[in-house]
């Protein structure tokens, strides 16, 4: 408080502290104000950015698995052809089962091979010659991610229906499966998808160097969503070679799958930038606009104030008639106005008027009393010579003489010898 005060002592003019006190009184609050809103709507946005992270994830989670429930019904309507079924038990050159599996892969752009398999796992033919001849090994759950041989693993997304007698196998075509997951994500997302089987194998992935390692190699980070059972979302932590990334997960309602949606934490906080920069255009306005507004009424008060002051300094002046009017010229815009400082002017301008007539009344009486002054002060000097005792005798003696004037008779020589005698007696006494 007696900082402010101090401030508001300085010497500025009245229209720099209006104007400092009317920014502080509109942009501190709208400052503060402005803080904790954003700090709500950050928190808000965030929560809000987290789940829609997370309903990406699950979206995607359930059409993979409306896509999965598909192949598996597709793999089931093939092994339910007698002619598929009469192949596997009986393999012959002359069948037409192998066209038809191609026609089959051909109608499906996400089914990369189709594979009948005897009952030990020998695969007897295939629409990609690469599998015809050898021996695998099955899981036992309709959908898996790694095919295993004698001779060597093939990776990828596998759904297999069981028959009596055998086994039809369907390969799909990651590129494709992922083309229809990523339908749900906007265009504008630099978002990825990925997929962890049960084993913690990443099993699909658009960064290449990442497809099929392990969870635990490739992203330590990640393990919290293997042990998920629904949905959810983490914050991966930085490491050198990644970008902080927020990660969306759901688990797949056929396969104890997850799949994921990686997304950059920079893109994440892009709409909170921009909030924050919303908020903050807002307030530098607001602070414009108070700072132009204190400055004119600043200008607007500070105006009559500094003719008032010029007309106080005025009326000292010797030529008193003149100041009065020219005062009155110069505030006749400011005593004008009905507001306020138009009262004040107004008010200080009868003031001046009242001075100025009793300045003259006191001019006349101290005349007056100057004339009274010098009456008393000659008065009081002849008083002080006439009551003086040698002016006393020297009264006598005029009057004295006055007595002894010559007669009309007397002539000059004796009136002359008469006072040389007199003369000559006084000269004797003393």
């Amino acid at each position: 408080m007696k900082l402010f005060t101090k401030l508001f002592y300085q010497n500025w003019s009245i229209a720099s502290k209006i104007a400092i006190a009317m920014i502080l009184s509109v942009v501190l609050p709208m400052a503060i104000s402005a803080y904790f809103n954003l700090q709500q709507i950050a928190t808000i946005s965030t929560n809000s950015a987290y789940r829609q992270v997370e309903l990406l994830a699950s979206n995607a989670a359930r059409r993979f698995d409306h896509l999965l429930l598909e192949r598996q019904h597709l793999a089931e309507t093939i092994s339910r052809r007698m002619d598929v079924t009469k192949y596997i038990t009986a393999p012959s050159a002359a069948s037409p089962v192998l066209p038809q599996l191609t026609e089959i892969v051909a109608a499906h752009q996400d089914v990369e091979a189709i594979l009948l398999l005897d009952r030990e796992g020998h695969c007897l033919t295939a629409t990609m010659p690469q599998f015809i001849g050898r021996t695998y090994s099955l899981p036992d759950r309709e959908v898996f991610s790694r095919l295993h041989s004698n001779v060597w693993d093939y990776p990828g997304m596998f759904v297999a229906h069981r028959l009596g007698s055998g086994a039809v196998l369907l390969k799909l075509r990651g590129v494709e499966i992922w083309t229809v997951v990523n339908r749900g994500i906007a265009p504008a997302t630099t978002g990825q998808f990925f997929l962890v089987d049960e084993q913690g194998t990443i099993v699909s992935h658009p960064q290449l160097p990442l497809l099929y390692q392990k969870i635990v190699d490739a992203a330590p980070d990640w393990l919290y969503v293997l042990a998920t059972k629904s949905s959810g979302y983490l914050r991966s932590r930085p490491s050198p070679d990644r970008s902080p990334q927020i990660i969306g997960f759901a688990t797949l309602s056929t396969q104890p799958w997850v799949l994921g949606i990686s997304q950059s934490q920079k893109e994440f906080r892009a709409p909170l930038v921009d909030i924050t920069w919303l908020n903050l255009q807002g307030v530098v306005s607001v602070s414009l606009i108070a700072a132009l507004t204190a400055l004119l009424l600043g200008i607007c008060i500070s105006r009559p104030i500094q003719g008032l002051t010029t007309a106080a300094q005025s009326l000292g002046k010797d030529d008193e008639e003149a100041s009065i009017e020219q005062m009155h010229q110069d505030l006749a815009e400011f005593a004008a106005t009905p507001d306020d400082l138009g009262q004040l002017v107004r008010a200080f301008l009868k003031m001046a008027d009242e001075l100025h007539r009793r300045s003259r009344q006191l001019k006349t009486q101290v005349q007056s009393l100057r004339i009274e002054i010098d009456r008393t002060w000659r008065d009081r000097d002849v008083a002080e010579i006439t009551d003086n005792d040698r002016f006393q005798q020297l009264q006598l003696k005029i009057q004295q003489l006055r007595k002894h004037e010559r007669n009309g008779a007397e002539t000059e020589t004796d009136y002359f010898q008469r006072l040389q005698q007199q003369v000559q007696s006084l000269k004797e006494r003393v």
